[in-house]
Formats: structure tokens, sequence, C-alpha cells
């Protein structure tokens, strides 16, 4: 008797060792219907669209200290990428963002705080860059950049701001959201916090989110406000679930309306961060946080849904000044 007794007891302990495992792979790490990390080539900040023909196109930087221009590859399954091709020759863009209008896909980016656009095709690739607006306000870094209409616009900005207080000297981050239009600047919202996003959903909703600092510099949660118009904007939210320490974020809604959060989360007090994300169908209510990425030097970059459901994730594994290595990963749900 006493001897079936342990035979049940190991029986339970496996069983609950098995559903233990299984609750730690699948809802604290889900990573069912993920691939592999594909290697791409060395570079940051990408950004990545597809065609309507189905060519999927990333657009990327080498380094600050690189005397290379922005250049692109191509992909069919991104999975397998073209020998780079140097684009936009004579200017170094420092922040960019795809949209799509008139059935053309666009780029828009700033270079030597000038602000350009570029018409995209399969044949002949990206036009000759024209220059739509002269940045007036003072920057240190443009975090994003958002195309409205033809003369109507919004970015962020990012400023490190330094004082002496009894002898000692400390900063802080602030950040602005700026609206122009007709080469008017305004600046619409100013908040204490750094690496913010620009996104504008399948309804025309504006969200604006950003991380929003405390005292202390590894430790932040994600806050947001929308708007309609660019103008008039929301109260500010927090974006439930989401971990501490989290710096850099990526912002993106798929055809059925599900949104999805995916930002870098500092591992302790050191620089090396993993990749999270949140999802949510209503943009109120998140789930709990999942990690996507290995620790490494990893910056979300882009999101895209492709025209065959898959989910396509890129970030590049070391710093924006230094040449890093870009990464994807496909989620097939």
């Amino acid at each position: 008797m006493c001897g079936e007794m342990k035979k049940k007891i190991s029986i339970l302990l496996i069983i609950l060792f098995i559903f233990s495992f299984a609750i730690q792979l699948y809802f604290i790490n889900p990573q069912y219907g993920w691939s592999d990390d594909y290697y791409v080539m060395k570079g940051s900040n990408p950004r990545i669209f597809q065609t309507e023909n189905g060519k999927i196109v990333m657009i990327y930087d080498m380094s600050l200290f690189s005397k290379l221009n922005s250049s692109m590859v191509k992909s069919d399954d991104g999975v397998n990428w073209s020998n780079s091709q140097e684009i936009f020759e004579d200017y170094k863009a420092v922040v960019s963002n795809i949209f799509h209008e008139n059935d053309q896909d666009w780029i828009i980016f700033v270079a030597n705080r000038n602000i350009y656009i570029s018409k995209f095709d399969d044949k002949h690739g990206f036009e000759t860059p024209k220059k739509i607006h002269s940045i007036k306000a003072e920057t240190q870094i443009i975090d994003d950049i958002l195309y409205l209409d033809d003369d109507e616009f919004l970015f962020s900005n990012r400023m490190l701001k330094l004082f002496i207080f009894g002898g000692v000297s400390s900063s802080f981050t602030e950040t602005q959201l700026i609206y122009i239009k007709s080469n008017d600047e305004k600046i619409l919202k100013t908040f204490y916090g750094y690496s913010s996003c620009l996104y504008r959903d399948n309804n025309g909703k504006i969200w604006f989110l950003y991380h929003e600092a405390t005292n202390d510099f590894f430790d932040s949660k994600i806050s947001y406000i929308t708007s309609e118009d660019g103008i008039n904007w929301s109260e500010l939210k927090e974006i439930k679930n989401s971990l501490g320490r989290t710096k850099d974020l990526s912002f993106y809604q798929t055809e059925n309306g599900t949104y999805w959060l995916t930002y870098s989360f500092f591992k302790g007090e050191s620089l090396f961060k993993e990749i999270y994300n949140q999802t949510s169908t209503d943009g109120e209510n998140w789930s709990v946080p999942s990690r996507i990425f290995e620790e490494g030097l990893k910056t979300i970059s882009s999101i895209l849904e492709l025209q065959d459901g898959k989910m396509i994730f890129v970030c590049f594994d070391g710093f924006e000044v230094m040449p890093s290595e870009i990464y994807v990963r496909i989620y097939d749900s």
C-alpha cells in the first residue's frame, strides 16, 4: 500500500512539473508559432514595407560613423534577402517612416534638419527625394515622424536637459510632440520621457507613445495619447501590464484590428536588453508581456503584417552609432 502511494505521488509530481513547464512556456514566454532569429546583414534602424506584388522591402542605415547612406534590400519571404543597394546617395537620413498614399508607397525622412519625401515603385525604386520642410525647432534627437497630409506632419523630438542644484549637476530627458502645417511649427505637448513613437491606425486615429521616465533612468512606464486630427489630443494614459525598465518601442495594428506593442526591456542595471511584445484588441486592455527576442543589445525597429497574414519583426543588435546586426523573426499564428 505504501509503495502504491509513493508511485501515485511520483506520478502527480511529474504531472505538476510538466504543467508548470507548460505554463512558463506558453504564458510567461510563449514561443509557439515563432520562427528562429534570421540574420539579415550589418546595419541599424531598419524599416520595412510590402509592395502590392508581395515584395518585402527593408531600408536601413549602417551607423552614424559610416560613410554610406541609407541602403535597401528586398525579399520574397522575409528570410532570404537580396544584395544591398545604396539609396539617397546625397542624404544622410537620421529617422524615417513609411506610408501608403494614393496607391503608392512613400518614405518620409529627416536629413540635415530637413524633411524629405520620396515615392517608391517596384521597377525604379525610390525617386529623387523632394524637400518639403526645414525644421526650425531646437532639436537633439528626432525619434519619429508621421505624414498626415501634403503640408501637414507630426514629429517627436528628444532633448537632454542639464541643470545644477547645490553644486550637483543632473539631467533629464524631455520629449516634445511638434505639429507642422504650411511650414509653421507648433509644440503641442512636452513630456518627461524618451524613445517616442508616432502611428496612425486603420481608423485614422493617431497614437503618440513614449517611455515616461522616473527618477531612475532604468525605471519607466509606457504612456500614450491619441488624436483624431493631430491637433487635439486625449488625456495621458498608461499601457497596462507593461514592464518597467523599458526603452525603444514599435507600434502596429493588423487588418483584424489587433494592436501590437513591442519594446526593449533592460535586464537588471546593465545595457543588455530583451524584446517583449503585448497585444490588445481595443487599445485599452493589454496582454501580459511575452518575450520575442533573447538577451543582447537589441532594439526593436519595425513591425509588419505580410499579405499572407504572417507578422515580421525587425530589430538590430548593437548601438545606433556603431555598426550593428539586423535580425528578423516571423510569427505565424
